[in-house]
């Protein structure tokens, strides 16, 4: 019953739509802008009848799947900073820890 209404009510709309674009359309002799007359009132019809379907989105990764991504970058940032090789070796061990279980919690 509800398609029956929005149908008719999409019809009536464009019909309303195209008879505006007759009225312009003796003005306009370019194909091209006839055409986007044409697609532009199409549009809107549709957009203003049916409107936009919204959806429902489910988050991919949970936020504590994203905090240990944001430990492991920050892991990555100070293991680049280190001047030394034996900070370089600590802070690699940490980075690989932190690489190793963000790769199972995303996996």
């Amino acid at each position: 019953m509800k398609q029956i209404e929005i149908k008719n009510e999409f019809k009536i709309k464009l019909q309303n739509r195209y008879q505006e674009l007759q009225r312009t359309d003796d003005q306009n002799e370019d194909i091209e802008e006839i055409w986007n007359a044409t697609k532009s009132a199409l549009i809107k019809t549709t957009e203003e009848v049916i409107g936009y379907r919204e959806r429902d989105r489910k988050e991919w990764m949970s936020s504590g799947t994203w905090d240990m991504i944001k430990q492991r970058k920050e892991a990555k940032m100070k293991l680049n900073m280190a001047k030394r090789r034996q900070q370089k070796m600590q802070k690699s061990q940490i980075y690989c820890h932190l690489n190793q279980q963000e790769r199972s919690a995303t996996g």
